[in-house]
């Protein structure tokens, strides 16, 4: 049965949503909801002028604006976010939502210092005598010292000085903490039990290579704390810093070898389905219940459907849906680069990959072209975002992925079984992180002689100017593939439209702002009228 053509429609409003989820922070909450009625009020009387496509989309684009707007209220309709303009000392009381990221930073006098960035949800703030109850996420910064032990999940005590936070982060203030925390309550059940799965392959690779020791962790987890600076930078240049970081692959990997192991030993029906989704709660609780950890379970999930028999167009839908009911449930994914990153991969995979396999020379293996289809795919799809959080472009990203593709799921998945056993069979543990040490030590080499290739970076613009320029090439790129392949692109409305996409890039070339501070600076001068500071390059 031949597949059905793409409808990709629905992404109208599904991009309405998430452009007015994005836009609200940006706006003064309450104008943005009067305005959101008196729109609604126009949709409801003007919907005959409109189509049902754009009806949608507007509403959506409403919903969007309303569910972030109302987020941002709440947030600064709070304590926290009232005593943070008033930036009062206080005592807060909270649970850890995020594992603390630590930094080694130089100062002037005093050598190198271990600062702290860890995430709290604030239950109860004190301060000048005044005690409230609050349920405020709060971003703590300080001196790394007594923060090495605190884990996910625990109640802990600090105090520091409060300061506002912006309007585009899903924070009530930051807190500068003025002494090491305290525990005062410890993790549920649940997580002590992931956590101890994470110690466990900690300690299962402690023995192999430093890049194997940092990098099986990252792959499984996304426990990036033992990985080597070195390791972190190539795999950056080589593009292939995206295996570090908890995705819908690692969801897919684990997933469907456990349910292959659970067909093997006779699972079928409803069964193998709870026999899935156990494997995926046990996957996010491994690798921390976070917004972006559920993001790449859903996506995960997204990715067996892709590569499944349903076909692109009910895999496509599947995406669609499923952004809108994690936009709906957390607004602030619209401002994740994390989250656009993913479904931008996604939609490469499910748009691209496929055809773009059946199109590469029968002579080759069918996993060749497979693999060779699904790295360019990906690249092609999140170039824009990359090029835009980087300011740079991995020339040799998809040669990189190819020679690293077939170590990636035998990491994966001997790092996942060792970190399941190590709790009772640390022996069984450290034999499986042992075998999973070649995959990864695999992966690090190619990482460093891609990084150190002649020409493995291109520096680019960063920011918006270096998303828009890249899009811009893309487009142009298909444009001239489709001329020469004989497609009709010669016709006036579409070479009106490439005219317009040529101008915009240039002006953009031209005029746009360029990275600052400049690569390779050494010392930069400020002088605004009213003083004047100097900052040195210490890196």
């Amino acid at each position: 049965m031949p597949e059905q053509p793409l409808d990709l429609r629905l992404a109208i409003p599904v991009a309405a949503l998430w452009v007015g989820a994005w836009l609200a922070p940006l706006i003064a909450p309450r104008t943005v909801l009067v305005g959101a009625l008196i729109a609604g009020l126009a949709l409801v009387f003007g919907r005959r002028w409109l189509s049902g496509l754009a009806i949608v989309a507007v509403a959506l684009f409403l919903v969007g604006v309303t569910s972030m707007s109302l987020r941002v209220i709440h947030l600064q309709a709070g304590p926290v976010s009232s005593w943070a303009t008033e930036q009062r000392s206080v005592e807060i009381t909270g649970v850890v939502t995020a594992d603390p990221e630590f930094e080694r930073r130089q100062s002037f006098g005093s050598g190198d210092q271990l600062q702290v960035r860890v995430e709290l949800r604030a239950e109860r703030v004190a301060s000048a005598g005044d005690s409230v109850d609050v349920r405020s996420p709060v971003l703590v910064v300080g001196d790394g010292d007594g923060w090495e032990d605190i884990r996910f999940g625990e109640t802990v005590s600090v105090s520091g000085s409060l300061r506002a936070a912006p309007e585009t982060r899903p924070l009530a203030a930051f807190v500068f903490a003025s002494n090491a925390p305290i525990v005062v309550g410890q993790s549920p059940a649940l997580l002590r039990g992931a956590e101890a799965m994470r110690r466990g392959l900690r300690s299962a690779v402690a023995g192999t290579g430093s890049d194997a020791q940092g990098l099986l962790p990252a792959l499984v987890v996304g426990d990036t704390s033992a990985m080597p600076p070195l390791l972190t930078a190539d795999l950056r240049d080589s593009g292939l810093a995206h295996l570090t970081a908890v995705s819908g692959a690692n969801v897919a990997i684990v997933v469907g070898v456990g349910l292959l192991a659970a067909r093997w030993i006779g699972i079928r029906g409803y069964a193998l389905v709870w026999v899935g989704l156990v494997l995926v709660g046990w996957f996010v609780l491994l690798a921390r219940p976070q917004p972006s950890v559920l993001r790449a379970a859903v996506m995960g999930s997204i990715a067996l459907v892709a590569i499944g028999v349903a076909g692109r167009t009910q895999a496509i839908r599947s995406l669609l849906a499923s952004v809108v009911v994690l936009l709906l449930a957390d607004p602030w994914l619209s401002r994740s680069w994390g989250f656009a990153l993913s479904v931008a991969a996604t939609a490469g995979l499910v748009l691209l990959a496929r055809r773009w396999s059946g199109r590469l020379p029968e002579r080759w293996p069918r996993p060749v072209r497979e693999a060779t289809a699904v790295a360019c795919a990906a690249q092609v799809a999140t170039l824009p975002l990359v090029v835009a959080l980087s300011g740079q472009v991995a020339m040799l990203s998809v040669v990189a992925n190819l020679l690293a593709a077939p170590a990636v799921a035998p990491a994966t998945v001997l790092g996942a079984a060792a970190a399941a056993v190590s709790p009772v069979l640390p022996a069984v543990a450290h034999w499986l992180a042992w075998l999973g040490q070649w995959p990864s030590a695999w992966i690090a080499t190619v990482a460093h002689r891609t990084a150190t290739a002649p020409l493995a970076t291109m520096p680019w613009p960063d920011g918006w100017a270096g998303g828009v320029i890249g899009f811009g090439c893309l487009v142009v790129a298909a444009a001239l593939w489709r001329v020469g392949s004989g497609r009709r692109w010669w016709r006036p409305r579409r070479l009106l439209v490439l005219g317009l996409v040529a101008v915009v890039v240039l002006a953009i070339l031209v005029v746009g702002p360029g990275r600052w501070p400049p690569r390779g600076w050494v010392l930069v001068a400020c002088d605004i009228g009213q003083g004047d500071a100097l900052v040195v390059n210490l890196e």
